[in-house]
């Protein structure tokens, strides 16, 4: 009797069709991080980390071991035939799993085989795959685990791929039958995922092949309200070129076409090109999908000359290597938004796919090399049971699969060179454009290529951006009020967004209001309320803040309570009662962590970086009873 083991919902597994539950938490979570890895190595410390996170106890190997053989034990009892799947190898353990008894491969074979029936021209054949897949899920995965580090890196994955999965099915539904009768779960869905563009293009397009137009351009107004709420941020290109056919009463469903192969969005590659005698990747590796960008920002202001220059680093062609661009700056600068809009661009060049993958899995702990390996991995199409072990197999996987092939990848939020370095094609024809933490200027040293800062806006800029933000009008109006928040904000596009997104939700407030209401409370505080990662401005500058060594960290609090223009290493010393080569090495610190900027002679605290270092915790900063605000002056605001 050998055991099915589910993740795609609750986690439990299956002995002769009764449900075997794990009472204790701890139990459900390393079995959960064990299935997701299947056939995978899990080293001793993957598995502490996700069983405590940073909270580790000083017993957590051993405990660790405990529950392996606890888990080992109950798995056992059940599974009468066979070998126990969980297996411990040096360092750490494997979890041998195939379709037969996992979900999740099962769901991953019948994605493949659809994709197979797609790129066949067989779409009965592959809605039935993709319906069986889909009936595969029985709810939210992992819903019974209680593990913030398995909910926040692999259920929005998992959650991606089924989504994937039902866009490509109602797709296809909506070639074979009369498009009405999606139109309730279509509702459904655009209720349950309001961020979800496509949904909502296909639940327009329903509406408005079945005659109901107002209710369509209802929806479209819907959705575009919601998206500069909850975002700041305007439909992207589908929706609005939708929008515009149905005004102009033309013909939608015949424009359609679906996308190919299926799930990803995927494209055949074209033939091998021999590079040096390298081995093209295997026949089945060949899901090569096309765009996965994230949507550019239709108020991308500023930044042309950058954006070109960064244009014509990625468009270089190079004989014998990938092009490499990586680009540094504070938190909220725009790196992200930037390195979008310029892939778009770019995107003609690289016909065989255009990547995304986020390397701080949103905005919490960094991925390890070997995660983002796994995902690049299955997205060229590498099925989890077929994953090859340990780093060095991962890397040579994914440059064999991309050898010959014209890929752009997008690595956003790098934490260190570590984590970049083995994600690196190896061969010409690709190109990398790296956003985050990680020195842009060490990481080029080392692999070639470019390196830019990503500078803030001008207070022109600002202005443009605010303008197509919140409107012409109410801009007009207030032009003190809108310096006063231009000031505040600190040329930070993020800023911007978060604070043009709240003047959105209170149309009766005025300009000159919503900038003193931002200055009393702080603006940091306001404009990171009710926020998570990656919108949270406060929590990106004190996960660089609680990077720092306790000395520095104490300094930069010191720094943060003497309003000053520009501050040199002389300075510096003098405040801290140091040495000024102590003082300049400890301000280049600061800066590197993006709590300073460089300026001309010296270095500089922007308005919300003061405002950060004076709500500090009065332990930080000796001399100070309680954590402060910064003055509305300091933060040079300009009272009309």
């Amino acid at each position: 009797m050998i055991g099915y083991y589910r993740v795609l919902g609750p986690v439990d597994v299956v002995f002769a069709g009764q449900v075997v539950s794990f009472g204790a938490a701890k139990s459900r979570v390393l079995l959960a991080s064990l299935l997701l890895r299947a056939n995978r190595y899990v080293s001793t410390s993957q598995a502490m980390a996700t069983l405590w996170g940073d909270d580790l106890p000083d017993s957590a190997r051993a405990t660790l071991h405990t529950y392996i053989m606890r888990l080992r034990k109950t798995l056992q009892q059940h599974q009468r035939i066979g070998r126990c799947p969980l297996r411990t190898v040096p360092g750490g353990y494997t979890f041998e799993a195939d379709a037969d008894s996992l979900d999740l491969i099962c769901f991953d074979r019948e994605l493949c085989a659809a994709r197979t029936a797609s790129r066949a021209g067989d779409t009965t054949a592959e809605l039935a795959r993709l319906d069986k897949a889909l009936s595969i899920w029985r709810g939210p995965a992992l819903s019974n685990v209680d593990c913030d580090a398995l909910h926040r890196d692999e259920v929005p994955r998992l959650t991606e791929y089924r989504l994937k999965a039902i866009e490509r099915r109602i797709d296809i539904e909506m070639t074979l039958r009369h498009s009405g009768e999606l139109i309730a779960e279509l509702r459904t869905l655009t209720a349950e995922h309001p961020r979800r563009e496509r949904f909502w293009s296909q639940l327009i397009e329903s509406l408005y092949g079945t005659g109901r137009q107002s209710e369509a351009l209802a929806a479209y107004q819907t959705v575009k309200q919601h998206l500069a709420e909850e975002l700041g941020v305007d439909p992207g290109p589908e929706l609005r070129g939708l929008h515009l056919r149905i005004l102009n009463g033309e013909e939608v469903a015949a424009d359609r076409q679906v996308p190919q192969p299926a799930i990803v969005a995927g494209r055949e590659p074209p033939a091998p090109v021999d590079t040096a005698g390298a081995p093209p990747p295997p026949a089945d590796w060949a899901q090569w999908p096309a765009n996965q960008l994230p949507i550019d920002a239709d108020e991308f202001t500023g930044r042309t000359e950058l954006a070109a220059e960064i244009t014509a680093a990625l468009r270089e062609a190079n004989p014998v290597r990938p092009a490499i661009v990586a680009l540094g700056g504070p938190p909220g600068v725009g790196k992200t938004a930037l390195a979008v809009h310029v892939a778009w661009q770019v995107r003609d060049r690289f016909p065989d796919g255009q990547w995304f993958i986020d390397l701080r899995a949103g905005r919490g702990a960094a991925r390890p090399a070997t995660d983002a390996l796994a995902e690049l991995l299955q997205v060229a199409g590498v099925p989890r049971d077929r994953m090859p072990f340990g780093q060095g197999a991962l890397v040579g996987a994914l440059r064999a699969a991309l050898t010959g092939r014209r890929v752009l990848l997008v690595l956003d939020d790098a934490d260190s060179l570590d984590q970049v370095a083995p994600l690196l094609p190896g061969a010409a024809g690709c190109a990398v454009l790296v956003t985050g933490r990680a020195d842009p200027v060490a990481l080029t040293a080392l692999h070639g290529g470019r390196s830019f800062q990503v500078p803030e806006l001008t207070a022109a800029e600002s202005g443009l951006l605010l303008r197509g933000l919140v409107g012409d009008d109410r801009v007009a109006r207030e032009p003190q009020a809108v310096q006063g928040l231009v000031n505040v904000c600190g040329g930070l596009p993020q800023a911007l967004r978060l604070a043009a997104g709240q003047l959105r939700q209170q149309p009766e407030l005025s300009m000159t209001e919503y900038v003193g209401t931002l200055v009393e409370q702080g603006p940091l505080d306001r404009l990171s309320q009710g926020l998570h990662a990656p919108f949270n401005l406060r929590a990106a500058m004190q996960a660089a803040f609680d990077a720092l060594g306790p000395s520095d960290r104490l300094a930069f609090a010191r720094l943060g309570t003497v309003a000053w223009p520009l501050l040199t290493a002389s300075q510096a010393a003098e405040l801290l009662d140091g040495l000024p080569a102590q003082a300049a090495a400890l301000l280049e610190r600061l800066a590197a962590v993006h709590l300073l900027r460089r300026g001309p002679g010296g270095y500089l605290m922007a308005p919300l970086q003061r405002c950060f270092a004076a709500t500090l915790p009065p332990a930080a900063t000796p001399g100070r009873s309680a954590p402060g605000r910064v003055p509305a002056e300091e933060l040079q605001y300009a009272a009309p």
